[in-house]
């Protein structure tokens, strides 16, 4: 993995998550801005979720890009949010990098190893979701709009 990733940066390639965010971002509106692509970057990378904090510390100590606040951590990250690009993960409030770029039609669960952390989406059919949204509604006079789900256990690994 820590090829691939210098081979990307030798060759100005980036990961395919960077391009995309960049492209939904500026779609959107957005500046495309260094520090913006620094945590783009950075979870790009990363192998599980990463805080905030921890995100902070990467991007300090590769020493690598623009130098980047702890402010504009916490703003990229909710942008970033705010425009589906990266979804939150309990319980330590970490984020990873949507596999769905710009998550708005595929359904989709995360399953998290509470013993290792790490993190991936996995594609749920929609039969599925569409049958337990109908539920909510049917039987709690509740209409769903947004969801977000998580499933922890053991991975295979830790099992």
């Amino acid at each position: 993995m820590e090829e691939m990733v210098a081979r990307r940066r030798i060759s100005n390639q980036e990961h395919p998550f960077v391009e995309e965010a960049l492209k939904v971002l500026a779609s959107e509106g957005h500046r495309i801005t260094e520090p913006r692509k620094a945590v783009l970057r950075c979870l790009a990378e990363a192998q599980e979720p990463l805080t905030a904090p921890e995100v902070l510390q990467r991007l300090r100590a590769s020493r690598q890009g623009p130098s980047v606040d702890k402010v504009s951590v916490y703003r990229v990250l909710e942008v970033l949010l705010e425009q589906r690009l990266v979804h939150q993960v309990a319980p330590t409030g970490g984020y990873m990098r949507c596999s769905h770029v710009h998550c708005s039609s595929a359904q989709h669960v995360i399953l998290r190893c509470s013993r290792c952390a790490q993190a991936n989406e996995h594609h749920i059919p929609d039969t599925l979701t569409k049958a337990m949204f109908q539920h909510i509604k049917d039987h709690h006079d509740f209409e769903p709009t947004a969801h977000h789900f998580q499933v922890d256990g053991l991975c295979a690994d830790c099992q």
